[in-house]
């Protein structure tokens, strides 16, 4: 049986990526909070990435 891992998602990865820039700390439940911004798709991300002053 092969083993798979699946590719990460680069939305999810963009966000928390510019949160930990931010000095956002990483609540309880902030992952899922992520997880569901990042699944809004490429647009929203990119809103709210440049709200927190990343570049995208």
């Amino acid at each position: 049986m092969p083993f798979t891992v699946a590719a990460p998602d680069p939305n999810r990865l963009e966000l928390q990526s510019v949160l930990i820039t931010a000095g956002v700390p990483l609540v309880p439940g902030g992952r899922e909070a992520v997880r569901r911004i990042a699944e809004l798709g490429t647009p929203v991300v990119d809103a709210v990435v440049g709200w927190l002053g990343g570049r995208r």
